[in-house]
Order: structure tokens, then C-alpha cells, then sequence
């Protein structure tokens, strides 16, 4: 490594140079940047010839040739330019300019000649990491939103450009900070978004790019995938399609949730963000362990200009998919002193589709509208069938055939505008409807809850006939008012309203040989629910902040009037009134660090199926009812944060730690019968709180990365079992290694170990360990061939009755691109060890569980791609 101080003749402190080593006979390339102190740190691979170029704006470019045997210090010293700064800038360009949040790399200056997409020119640039997907992160942080010359490019996702942009059309790629899409609220709050914008060349602007491929293999194993772009300045249209069985999903829950907006919605509305997880598009795709499946995919995004002020975007995924899964559980009823063998096969044909338009109005630069419309819908067919095997009494066998349809539409109207220098307003409204309705057929070889279920047909050949149906409507909008009254002052006025209407139905019925349905309505099953919401609240917010400290401290007086009318009930209504206070304060001190301390709180309403008061058949052992006199959780959420370090220091240090608690909550009161069971929401007045800490140690090298991130866990709350209160203590900590290595012209390593220990008291104890081990080896073999293998190890042990368990998976492939070709040729083997299943492990306060699931055995395939 060589180190140094930069100063003028004059012995004045040059900060923010740049330095620049070149490889003499090699293509490799370093790059640093002094700090405000004038010093740097080159890190420079031994025996090396280098050419080292200093530069600064207002000062002579200087070149030094470097090959270092050992770390060593230099001081470089530069003369004041007696050209004018226009002189300057028409000779050359700065690698780097600095203006503002943003920061812009021209690329000349950090190619090697290596390069053919955006990623590779990413990877060079310092304080950037590209992982294998095409995620960004700058500084150890994501990447929220990729722009191509300042428009947001495709639905924002970084991965679609990064990993199909061609390199040569690039001309700067710019990094913004505290990126805003709306510029005048820069002057409003901090955010945590990051921006990448690549800028292209001038002769570049309309051009076409993609890539096409088609593989086959061993198994019958086929794939074929088509990324198709075309962009101008005015228009952008970008296909994407995909068809496989070999596996892997074309279309990923990471890539549903990143055409949703990923990490900037996580960013904004981190509670639609794991709603996105939740829906039964996320629940689908989260489903990634098969015996076999089939999918297609293809996606569709237009970007129109149609003037200045006004932008038009338009996309649409369509998913269809089959797929088979299998798993065999081995679960132990500690409470009934019972062991139960569950063997569950299933298979699903879904189609899934997202549709999205967008309308960008800019009256002017000061008044900003949006209009978006969504529509999800799902439909899928699927056959379950479950064996389920205990001691003391004979098989069950439970089939279920179900039919889904789920629609659903958002339409959303945003308004920002600034009155004045000194006032800005946010006025958003939203308008929400959707339909679910779920058909299913269970058939059972033996009578299942003899006591509230009176079957009349043949007790070894029973039909259960479900229809579930739900429908809702909510409209909402809210009102800010920002007045910044002081040089470092802020207040934020802010008033809400939202009203929601559900209604849920369910429908259990006999149907018996001759095709006669007999209702189990007298028996409390069938649920006909009425729900209505109207929350409205209106609250205040005051931020100062100086170069030092941000303080922002404020509250919410909300109000929740809602109601449930169930069949033959009466209206059941509640009002609550609720003040929620809130606190936000960061301190930035010298050297990078941060600390940063947060409290709010927050209440949580039971959902309209919490309400519904009659039964439901939901499984082969489970029957679940409502309860009408639920009440509102509330919430108390403190976390306290700290960072520092820094890509210039050799380090990266955060760690944090939270506390969440609550007046009580929503518990399921479980009565057991054998393993079988019957569930009742109550609302529980029991101390339920979790502490968290985790932190995050990063040391850097020149060519490596060394990880560590402990972590720690504990929570109380309590449960209801057959009458009993049972106090639950669920203790979770483990540790994580890692290394990364990133050489040009070695073999890479990323490697990470991680155990993970749960301890569980509650009506039983238990003692499990996780211990996990992956690494991933890659090579590039000069400039055509990549090899690459991962393999994982995973062992895991019930600490309290010495059962464990292992397997291992292992992945191989190679990449050859020819010389100067648009080529590419792969080669990839899938679960090379040929093991038919994963295993894990789980518990609660009723059940310990341990799984088999089955996977996809060997395969083999050859795959080739053309790129445009």
C-alpha cells in the first residue's frame, strides 16, 4: 500500500484529489481520493508497474511510476495551474466532480477495456459493491432507484440496467444521495435514498440492447429467456420473457417486490412493503422448493415523454406456473405426549398478473402530480393431499381440491407543491377495492371433529364442500403542510382520514354421494361479516437541525371508530382515541461516525377474519374462529443506532438495538383434542415485549473483505392452551463470519459460517443449534471463461433431545465468451450431490417440528445467448 499527504508548493493542504494507477503491462486499475486533510491511500498490488497520475482542479496534473515490494509513504506536491478554470476543463475532464448529495465518475478513467455492461464499470468504482444478482450498494447501502439520464428507468430496479446496459454507451454514472424524486423536497426532510444515474454518451441516445438465450439438458431440462431493450429520449420499452423447468423461478419474490418499488418502498412504507410478502402473489413465489415446476414469464414496461411536463409509464407481469411440491414432517405434541408423521404432497397451477399505469404531471417546478392505477390479480388451482400418521389411532388421509380468484385495484392521486420559499404541501388520496374467492373440496377417510361436525354420509369416504369470499373497499387521504420558519426549523401540520368497508363470508357444507349439500350452520360454522373502519387523526411535527444534530419530535391524535355485524349477532361497535407520540434524533459526529435514536408508537386493529365469530375449517386438524371483542394493540417501538468507520478508515461498524412492547396482544387460544384443534382470537392483557441487538463489523483490505454480525434476540409473551395461561420466553442469538476476496487474476472466494442458537420455554423447553457453512469460488481464466461453484453445509441439532440433521447442496458452472463475440455459452449443474430434500426445524409453544422438503434431484444443462 503506498500512503501519503498531497500539498501545493506553497505547503497548503490539497483535499479531495484524485489518484489514479494504471497498470503499465496489465489491465489493473486502482483509484483513491484524498480526504479534507490532503491524505490518501493507494492500495497498490506488489511487483506491479503503475503510472500513478495526482490531479486536482487548480492544480498542474502531475504522473509517477510505481512498483511497490513493500508498503511504503509518499508525499506528492503540485503547482497552482496559472490557466484559466475554462482552459482547464476544455483539456480534460476531473475522474470526479462533487456537486451537492451528487457525485459523478466519468468512466474514461476507470476502464481497463474488459468491460461489456454497466455492472463492470460499477465494480470499479470505489465505495461500490455489485453482487451476483445486480444489486448496488454505495458505501454498504442499497441502491433505491436507477435512472438512465435522469428518468427512472424500467420500475426503478437497479439489477435490469446494471446487468444489461452496455458498457460503451455509458459517458458518467452519477451516485445522488438523500435522493428525492420530488427535487423540492429535498429542502423538506432527509432521505435515505440512493440514486444511480447513468448518463450516456451523446451519440448513444437511441439505441437498442438486450440479451436472448436458450438452453437444454440433462432430465429434459429446458430454459429459454428473452431481455429486450430499447430506449431514446423520449421513449423506453423493455420486454422481458422466460420460460424453465429446470428449477428456478424466471420471475422471483425479489423481483415482484422490486417492480413494487424494493428498497425505496421498504424506504417509504415499510408496512406495503411486507404486505407485498404477505399477499397470495408474494406467499406464491416465496414457494421455491419443488419436486418439479414449470413457468413462464413475460413483462412488459413502456416509458413515453409525451412532453416536458408530462410522462406516461406503463408495465405489465403475467406468471404462469406449475409446480409439485412434497415434504414429510416428523412433529412432537408435547402438551398431548404425541408424535405424528405428516406426509404432504401437493401440486399448484397459478396464473398471476400485475398491471400497473403511472401519469407524471409537472405543471411546473414547483407543482408536481401523480397518478397511478394497479391491478393484481391471481388465479390457481390446486390438489393437496396429506397423510397424517400418530400412535393411537388410525391414517388419516385428507385431499383438498381448491379453486382461487383474487382481484384487486389501487388508484392513487399525489400532489406536492411549494406555496412559497419557505411552505411546502403533500396532499394524497387513495382508492382501494378487491375480491377474493376461494372454492375448496376436502375429502376425508374418517370423520374429523366428531363434536361439531355431524357427518351423514360414508364415514371412510367424506366430502366437506368450502366457498370463502371476501370483498373490500377503502378510501383515504391525507393532508401536509411543511413551513420551514427558520433557517434550521421545520414544521409539519398533517390530518388523515381513511375508511374502510369488508365483507366476509364462509360457507362449510356436506355433500353427500347424490349430490345433497347439508349445511353445518346450526353447528356454528358459516360466517356472513359486515365490517366498517374509520380512522382519522391529525397531528404535528417539529425538526431542527444544525451540521451536528437532527431532532425531529412531534405527535398523532387519531381516532378509530369501527364495527362488526355478524350473523345473528348484534352490531358490535367500538371507538378508541389514541395519542401517538413520536421522537426522532441523530447526531453526526467527527470521523464518519452517527448515532441515531428513534421512538414511536403505533396501534395495531383486528382485521375482519379476527372478527368473524363462527367457525372455519382451515386444515386437515385445525377448525379457527373470531372474536367480536378484540381489542386495539398498542405499540411501543425504541431503537437506538450507531455507525462509523468508512471505506478510507478500513472499516465499517454499525449496531443497533431495539425494544418493542405492548399492552397485550391478539393470541390464539388453542383447545386440543389428540393432535387436533380449535382456535379462538382472544385478546390477551399479558406483558408481551422483544429485545433485539445486532451488529455489523466490516474490515477491508485491499483484496478482501473480512465479516463479523452477532446477534441477539429475546421475547416474552403468553399463549392460551386448553384453558391455561402459558408464559412463552423465545431466546435467539448466533454469530455470522464471512470472507470476500476480489481479485482480477485469482481464484475469488466468498465464504460465511453462521450458527444460529433458539432456546424455547413455554409449556415445554427446548434447545435447538443452526449451524450453516456456504462458499462460493469463482475464476476468471483470462477474458473468455468464468468458472463458478457454491456449495452450502447445513446441520442442525435439538439440543434438548440430541436428534440432528445435515445435508449438503452443491451448484457448478462455467461461462465462455469468445474473444470480440456477442456470444456466450454456459454451462450449469444443479445439486451435484443428487439430495432429494432439505431439512429444518421449528417450534412453539405447542408443536416441535422437524422437515423434510423434497427437491429437484441432479441436473445438467447447456445454455446459449446472444447479446444485442
Amino acid at each position: 500500500m503506498q500512503s501519503g499527504v498531497i500539498i501545493s508548493i506553497e505547503n497548503e493542504i490539497v483535499p479531495s484529489a484524485t489518484v489514479i494507477a494504471k497498470g503499465i503491462n496489465t489491465n489493473d486499475f486502482k483509484f483513491a481520493s484524498a480526504d479534507l486533510d490532503g491524505k490518501y491511500q493507494l492500495q497498490l498490488t506488489p511487483s506491479i508497474d503503475y503510472v500513478v497520475t495526482v490531479r486536482s482542479i487548480g492544480y498542474i496534473t502531475i504522473s509517477d511510476t510505481v512498483n511497490l515490494l513493500q508498503d511504503r509513504r509518499k508525499n506528492y506536491i503540485l503547482e497552482k495551474s496559472t490557466e484559466s478554470l475554462d482552459s482547464i476543463l476544455v483539456k480534460a475532464r476531473a475522474p470526479i466532480l462533487q456537486r451537492g448529495d451528487t457525485t459523478a465518475y466519468r468512466v474514461e478513467y476507470f476502464l481497463t477495456g474488459n468491460e461489456r455492461k454497466a455492472r463492470d464499470i460499477l465494480e470499479k468504482i470505489p465505495g461500490v459493491e455489485v453482487d451476483g444478482r445486480g444489486n448496488v450498494k454505495v458505501n454498504g447501502e442499497d441502491v433505491t432507484t436507477l435512472m438512465v439520464d435522469g428518468k427512472v428507468f424500467f420500475s426503478g430496479d437497479e439489477k435490469l440496467g446494471v446487468n444489461n446496459i452496455p458498457s460503451d454507451v455509458i459517458d458518467e454514472i452519477e451516485i445522488v444521495q438523500n435522493y428525492d424524486p420530488i427535487p423540492f423536497m429535498k429542502n423538506l426532510r432527509d432521505s435515505e435514498q440512493i440514486a444511480l444515474n447513468i448518463k450516456l454518451k451523446e451519440d448513444k441516445r437511441n439505441f437498442f440492447f438486450g440479451e436472448i438465450g436458450v438452453g437444454g439438458g440433462y432430465e429434459n431440462i429446458y430454459r429459454s429467456h428473452a431481455n429486450l431493450f430499447y430506449y431514446s429520449k423520449k421513449l423506453g420499452l423493455n420486454f422481458i420473457s422466460g420460460v424453465s423447468n429446470d428449477g428456478q423461478r424466471v420471475f422471483t419474490l425479489q423481483d415482484y417486490i422490486d417492480f413494487e418499488g424494493g428498497q425505496s418502498l421498504l424506504l417509504n412504507d415499510a408496512k406495503a412493503y411486507f404486505a407485498l410478502q404477505n399477499s397470495s402473489f408474494g406467499r406464491y413465489l416465496n414457494r421455491e422448493d419443488f419436486t418439479q415446476n414449470r413457468n413462464i414469464v413475460g413483462a412488459f414496461n413502456a416509458v413515453s415523454e409525451v412532453n416536458p411536463r408530462s410522462t406516461f409509464t406503463a408495465y405489465s407481469v403475467w406468471l404462469d406456473d406449475q409446480s409439485q411440491f412434497k415434504s414429510v414432517a416428523n412433529r412432537f405434541y408435547p402438551q398431548q405426549q404425541l408424535d405424528e408423521v405428516l406426509i404432504d404432497n401437493s401440486e399448484v397451477d397459478a396464473l398471476l398478473g400485475l398491471t400497473k399505469l403511472k401519469w407524471q404531471y409537472r405543471k411546473t417546478i414547483k407543482n408536481y402530480w401523480d397518478f397511478t392505477g394497479l391491478l393484481r390479480t391471481a388465479f390457481s388451482n390446486s390438489n393437496d393431499g396429506i397423510l397424517s400418521q400418530i400412535s393411537n389411532r388410525e391414517d388419516r388421509f385428507t385431499n383438498s381440491n381448491s379453486d382461487l380468484s383474487d382481484y384487486s385495484i389501487d388508484l392513487k392521486a399525489t400532489h406536492n407543491a411549494q406555496w412559497s420559499d419557505k411552505s411546502f404541501i403533500k396532499w394524497e388520496s387513495e382508492v382501494k377495492a378487491g375480491k377474493n374467492d376461494d372454492a375448496t373440496l376436502y375429502n376425508f377417510n374418517q370423520p374429523v371433529f366428531s363434536s361439531l361436525l355431524d357427518f351423514s354420509g360414508d364415514p371412510n369416504d367424506l366430502l366437506l364442500d368450502q366457498n370463502r369470499n371476501s370483498e373490500n373497499f377503502k378510501i383515504g387521504s391525507s393532508f401536509d403542510y411543511f413551513w420551514n420558519y427558520g433557517r434550521r426549523s421545520q414544521i409539519n401540520a398533517r390530518v388523515n382520514i381513511d375508511h374502510t368497508l369488508e365483507d366476509y363470508n364462509t360457507l362449510d357444507q356436506e355433500l353427500l354421494s347424490d349430490g345433497t349439500q347439508v349445511s353445518f350452520q346450526n353447528s356454528g360454522f358459516n360466517n356472513d361479516l359486515e365490517y366498517k373502519l374509520t380512522a382519522y387523526g391529525a397531528g404535528l411535527n417539529h425538526t431542527f437541525k444544525n451540521e451536528m444534530h437532527n431532532l425531529t419530535f412531534g405527535f398523532m391524535l387519531n381516532r378509530y371508530d369501527y364495527s362488526s355485524q355478524n350473523l345473528d349477532q348484534p352490531l358490535q361497535q367500538t371507538t378508541a382515541t389514541k395519542l401517538l407520540p413520536a421522537i426522532d434524533y441523530e447526531v453526526s459526529l467527527l470521523g464518519g461516525k452517527k448515532i441515531s435514536f428513534n421512538y414511536e408508537t403505533s396501534v395495531s386493529l383486528p382485521n375482519s377474519t379476527a372478527l368473524a365469530n363462527r367457525f372455519r375449517l382451515t386444515g386437515y386438524n385445525r377448525i379457527f374462529r373470531g372474536n367480536p371483542e378484540l381489542d386495539e394493540r398498542y405499540n411501543h417501538n425504541t431503537r437506538l443506532f450507531y455507525s462509523a468507520g468508512g471505506r478510507n478508515k478500513g472499516y465499517l461498524f454499525t449496531g443497533s438495538a431495539s425494544i418493542n412492547a405492548s399492552n397485550g396482544s391478539i393470541q390464539a387460544s388453542r383447545d386440543f383434542d389428540s393432535i387436533d384443534q380449535i382456535t379462538t382470537y382472544i385478546f390477551l392483557r399479558e406483558p408481551n415485549s422483544a429485545v433485539s441487538l445486532n451488529v455489523s463489523y466490516l474490515h477491508l483490505e485491499p483484496n478482501w473483505r473480512f465479516g463479523l454480525n452477532p446477534n441477539f434476540r429475546i421475547s416474552s409473551s403468553s399463549d392460551l392452551i386448553n384453558d391455561d395461561i402459558v408464559s412463552l420466553d423465545v431466546l435467539n442469538y448466533g454469530y455470522k463470519l464471512s470472507a470476500v476476496s476480489s481479485y482480477k487474476k485469482f481464484v475469488n472466494l466468498n465464504a460465511s459460517f453462521r450458527q444460529q442458537f433458539n432456546s424455547y420455554d413455554g409449556f415445554n423447553t427446548n434447545r435447538f443449534l443452526n449451524t450453516s457453512f456456504d462458499i462460493n469460488l469463482s475464476h476468471d481464466i483470462g477474458d473468455n471463461w468464468i468458472v463458478e461453484s457454491d456449495f452450502s453445509q447445513t446441520y442442525f441439532k435439538n439440543l434438548t433431545t440430541g436428534v440432528s440433521r445435515q445435508f449438503g447442496l452443491m451448484d457448478i458452472s462455467g461461462q465462455y465468451k469468445p474473444p470480440s463475440s456477442s456470444w456466450i455459452f454456459n454451462l450449469n449443474l444443479k445439486n451435484v450431490f443428487n439430495v432429494d430434500s432439505r431439512s429444518n426445524s421449528s417450534v412453539s409453544d405447542f408443536i416441535i417440528s422437524q422437515t423434510d422438503t423434497f427437491i429437484l434431484p441432479f441436473r445438467a444443462s447447456f445454455e446459449v445467448s446472444y447479446t444485442l
